[in-house]
């Protein structure tokens, strides 16, 4: 288990890690990859029981229902990049320009969690008809927006009305070029890097 991981899991849970706190760590990651690479119909509980190698009993007695586990995945994996996100600022905190040092730290998260940022995409796509997870993903998403607008507000002081527009356009950037474009066609992430980098200086320099 890397650095990341630990530090996820102990957060996640909030307490020391235990037995318990690692197998359902076991099941979150083993069911994420179930589901990036097969689909949420197609991941039952006894494959997700065969990927991480636990008894299926335990996948039930943790979980309960395949919609309880979905909803505590997605929560999961929100957390997994947020907690990634702060690691990486915190190193790298020296910089001038924190508002790049975000979206290089989105895109270190999806090169190395590939996994998390397709079943992410997945979420979203199934938030269309799943109410409960849904919700979920809206408050992730307004989470979002606000950490990015603190952020202009901080080192781009201007009016309200435009830094939350210039934190809604860099969210919806983030959003289309790292989930939809990496996760469908594969493209190259530095390249897209670039792009995201561009389009913020860009915003700022434009408004």
């Amino acid at each position: 288990m890397s650095k990341i991981d630990t530090h996820l899991l102990v957060t996640y849970h909030n307490t020391s890690m235990s037995k318990s706190d690692l197998t359902r760590h076991k099941i979150f990651e083993g069911a994420i990859e179930c589901i990036a690479k097969n689909g949420f119909e197609q991941s039952s509980f006894t494959e997700i029981a065969k990927k991480t190698k636990v008894n299926r009993t335990l996948v039930t007695y943790y979980f309960g229902t395949k919609k309880k586990l979905i909803q505590e995945l997605v929560k999961y994996a929100i957390r997994s990049g947020q907690i990634f996100t702060q690691q990486y600022l915190s190193k790298n905190s020296s910089s001038a320009d924190l508002i790049e040092q975000y979206i290089n730290a989105t895109f270190q998260w999806y090169e190395d969690y590939p996994l998390h940022a397709y079943f992410l995409l997945l979420s979203f796509q199934r938030s269309y008809y799943d109410k409960d997870v849904q919700n979920i993903v809206a408050e992730m998403i307004e989470m979002a927006r606000y950490r990015i607008q603190e952020m202009i507000k901080k080192y781009y002081p201007a009016n309200p009305d435009l830094t939350a527009l210039w934190a809604d356009q860099l969210h919806s950037a983030l959003l289309g070029f790292l989930l939809t474009n990496f996760a469908y066609f594969k493209k190259d992430t530095q390249e897209y890097k670039k792009q995201c980098v561009s389009l913020a200086k860009k915003i700022m320099k434009e408004n």
